[in-house]
């Protein structure tokens, strides 16, 4: 994908903030390109580049969720196994 030379828009950045972002910055810049595509005054090339790359951020984001929900369903298991524990304790107590 050619990224262009336009001063219209900051690729380089936009690309940085894609590979090395956390979650917020790089849905910042998913909003940002959306905002440049949304603007209309892109030529062609550059309109698709964009796409593109705004595409890249939204699996990026994806990435980030799916990750973010998969440590929390795995803490939830913990806990869950730690209150069963207690509420066996609790039920051998008062036996």
């Amino acid at each position: 994908m050619s990224t262009g030379t336009s001063k219209m828009t900051p690729f380089a950045d936009w690309e940085w903030r894609l590979t090395e972002g956390s979650f917020e910055e790089v849905f910042a810049t998913l909003e940002e390109v959306v905002a440049h595509l949304e603007d209309g005054r892109l030529p062609l090339a550059e309109s698709v580049a964009c796409y593109e790359l705004g595409v890249r951020l939204a699996a990026r984001c994806e990435q980030f969720l799916a990750e973010a929900e998969l440590r929390v369903s795995r803490l939830e298991e913990v806990a869950t196994s730690f209150y069963d524990a207690g509420e066996r304790e609790d039920d051998d107590l008062d036996s």
